[in-house]
């Protein structure tokens, strides 16, 4: 970001720092800010602003940190020697994770509309559904309390930064929808188990390992477009009605293994993923 550098140490208590790189022989230290929860990716979106997407964090009263929900953070480095977080989105709790903290291609920001799109694997406490899939709070688990979250949503979270990053005074992120391929197994009368794979070797059938796993999306001409191994979904943003589905049916692989079958020559595959060929 031209003269200067934002870096964070994928603690799990995560210090936020900017750094003048003017001289690159001698970097210095601006500042820095220290928050609950760290990042794992960082996303400009203008001169005076980042987005970080990691994970919300728990401390114990013995000490231990333990990972929440994933969490976004507005980091508003206007003024580098006092960087500050504007904004902060909770989402789900415990087991949530997004393929953001690993492939930064699965971040979606589009400048002109200001929509924010990422895949989600939601868990949530069954008591806390409603409010943590908005992003509100959830209450802190009473002692002995031993409910552990669960699995409960797949797909891409749909959001808006509401109060320009370039002005305005409050701001704060708005769930806008969420876009989820899993129910058109039901809907194209498929037989679900048969589009799953095997999670791990002795791990069974996991639904989040779904061919219908949504992991990347795309935004042109007032459209989102979200893509999983068996489905492409078209939905008018503004009000997230679906629009189309195309359906690219291929044979269930998996991704950790070389897949190759020198009898179907329709088959490839890119970057461990099954890819039909035309």
């Amino acid at each position: 970001m031209g003269p200067r550098g934002y870096v964070v140490t994928y603690r799990q208590v995560d210090p936020f720092f900017v750094f003048d790189l003017s001289k690159p022989q001698s970097p210095q230290m601006l500042g820095y800010l220290k928050i609950p929860g760290f990042s794992d990716y960082l996303h400009p979106l203008s001169a005076t602003h980042m987005l970080g997407v990691g994970k919300d964090t728990q401390v114990l009263a013995n000490g231990i940190i333990i990972p929440k929900g994933v969490k976004l953070s507005l980091f508003n480095v206007a003024d580098p020697e006092k960087p500050q977080e504007e904004a902060v989105l909770v989402l789900g709790d415990s087991g949530t994770s997004t393929e953001v903290s690993y492939e930064h291609k699965a971040f979606l920001y589009h400048e002109s509309s200001g929509v924010i799109v990422l895949p989600i694997d939601l868990h949530q406490v069954e008591r806390c559904k409603v409010t943590r899939t908005e992003g509100g709070a959830c209450p802190e688990l009473a002692p002995g309390d031993n409910t552990w979250p669960t699995s409960t949503f797949q797909g891409a979270y749909v959001l808006y930064l509401e109060g320009s990053a370039a002005g305005g005074d409050t701001k704060r992120f708005r769930v806008h929808g969420r876009i989820t391929h899993e129910h058109l197994a039901k809907e194209r009368n498929n037989a679900a188990d048969t589009d799953r794979v095997m999670f791990g070797l002795w791990g069974g059938w996991n639904w989040r390992a779904s061919l219908r796993r949504v992991y990347r999306s795309i935004y042109m001409d007032g459209l989102l477009y979200t893509l999983s191994d068996r489905h492409m979904q078209a939905h008018l943003l503004s009000t997230m009605a679906e629009k189309a589905v195309l359906n690219w049916t291929m044979p269930v692989c998996y991704p950790a293994q070389v897949y190759a079958d020198s009898g179907n020559s329709n088959v490839g595959i890119a970057i461990g993923r099954p890819v039909a060929m035309p």
